[in-house]
């Protein structure tokens, strides 16, 4: 194993937490779900390592305050947010578009359920988040996969697939993890609302959650242009 650079070692040793035992999901959730614990748990998405102290400053400060009524959400929750996508992404949100949810996987649920009607194919890209295709299967919606194509230069979309797939399945909605849709690794195409628009001869709106984007879809025919 290569040894680490001084600074990285420095920072596992000062942050790093063994979570085993500690009612972690990904760790002591193992024997529950896959019938062992000797397995090296990358199937959930969590750290084994502390939150930064900002964090944990602020949880304490608020702790402190001895209260834990109902709440607002301040005007900082949605800036941090909109600085977030304007500084990483170029993307500039408003206030106005930003609804809260107490999770990805609920919101996701939330959205298919809006978005889409029983029956409705839903289209994905695998391999991908499962809770993609189980909101889907879920909520009695059709699952209709785009596979990535793996390549000796990474993973890639198969944009001829997602074309004819668009253009002949009646797809009312696609999920995307976001860095597929931001990411040059994963193909030419960046303006997806003109793709969708000008390849597929649909409308579109997306709508962005913290690593998720769903697009509505419908077809030229349809008395609804855009949802």
């Amino acid at each position: 194993m290569e040894e680490l650079p001084a600074d990285v070692a420095a920072f596992v040793e000062t942050h790093l937490v063994d979570r085993r035992n500690s009612n972690a999901v990904k760790w002591d959730g193992l024997a529950g779900e896959f019938g062992r614990t000797d397995l090296l748990p990358m199937w959930i998405a969590d750290t084994e390592f502390k939150a930064p102290q900002a964090v944990i400053d602020a949880l304490t400060a608020r702790i402190q305050e001895g209260t834990f009524g109902y709440s607002i959400r301040p005007q900082s929750y949605y800036d941090a947010f909109i600085d977030w996508e304007k500084t990483r992404h170029g993307v500039t949100v408003q206030p106005e578009w930003m609804r809260f949810g107490v999770g990805l996987v609920k919101s996701l649920y939330a959205m298919v359920n809006w978005l889409t009607e029983p029956g409705d194919p839903v289209l994905i890209m695998q391999p991908v988040y499962y809770p993609f295709m189980n909101a889907i299967k879920d909520l009695g919606r059709k699952v209709v996969s785009v596979d990535l194509q793996l390549t000796a230069d990474g993973w890639r979309i198969d944009f001829d697939q997602l074309e004819k797939t668009l253009a002949t399945q009646n797809i009312k909605a696609m999920i995307f993890a976001r860095h597929i849709i931001r990411s040059a690794e994963f193909g030419p195409v960046k303006n997806w609302n003109g793709f969708l628009r000008s390849r597929v001869t649909m409308m579109s709106r997306w709508y962005l959650m913290r690593f998720t984007a769903i697009w509505k879809l419908v077809g030229q025919n349809s008395p609804l242009l855009c949802k």
